[in-house]
């Protein structure tokens, strides 16, 4: 156990920016370089897909008047201002 943690604490101090991103020799990427290249592609995926998710959500929502989630409500929550509360207490959760 007393390895281990001892493997973990060196571990922290170690980071891939340190790290060279082109082989000195080759010119070719190192397995640093491509790590840091997926971050980079892996964060603007996400990114787009986020705000690409928000702006078709908010363009369904304003457009043919949907709910955030499907839900039965034992009143007409198509009329203002039910629906929109309804919407805020979808959202807020």
């Amino acid at each position: 156990m007393d390895k281990f943690e001892e493997l973990i604490r060196l571990t922290e101090f170690y980071t891939w920016e340190e790290l060279p991103i082109k082989d000195p020799a080759t010119g070719l990427r190192t397995f640093s370089g491509l790590i840091m290249g997926i971050q980079n592609i892996s964060k603007n995926i996400f990114i787009f897909t986020a705000v690409y998710h928000v702006v078709q959500t908010s363009i369904r929502i304003a457009t043919s008047h949907d709910m955030v989630f499907d839900a039965w409500h034992p009143f007409d929550a198509s009329t203002s201002p039910v629906y929109e509360l309804i919407m805020l207490s979808q959202v807020k959760y």
